[in-house]
């Protein structure tokens, strides 16, 4: 009965120990986490390599612009130039509210470029 006692235990702690790795740090994901991964799929699409796209680690970091109503930030990216060398280049976002009638956490458009930039706000459906 103790053995069974501790198989179960072992079970319940590696069970937890699995949903703390793998499933928390989603449920935690952040809007500015949103944006920086919705950032950098767009700026992989404008790379002359894509495939060639490594993003340091917290290359993201996100402050609000209260001139622009806006949150900016900058995103680094090493990537494959046209001649074949590897080149770090900073791109600079930013992400402005939509006014779209949309929960809180997608109500948001990010716009990238490798310039500074305002944002250019649309207005949907008018």
């Amino acid at each position: 009965m103790k053995r069974f006692m501790y198989f179960a235990l072992f079970v319940l702690a590696a069970c937890a120990a699995i949903f703390l790795f793998f499933l928390l740090p989603s449920l935690l994901e952040t809007r500015e986490d949103k944006w920086c991964k919705e950032a950098r799929e767009d700026i992989k699409i404008m790379l002359r390599s894509p495939a060639s796209a490594k993003f340091p680690y917290k290359s993201c970091n996100v402050y609000y612009n209260q001139e622009w109503d806006a949150w900016r930030f900058m995103v680094m990216v090493d990537a494959l130039n046209g001649f074949g060398a590897e080149i770090r280049e900073n791109w600079y976002c930013v992400a402005f509210k939509n006014n779209t009638g949309e929960s809180e956490k997608d109500a948001y458009s990010v716009q990238c470029s490798d310039k500074p930039m305002k944002p250019v706000r649309q207005t949907i459906g008018k």
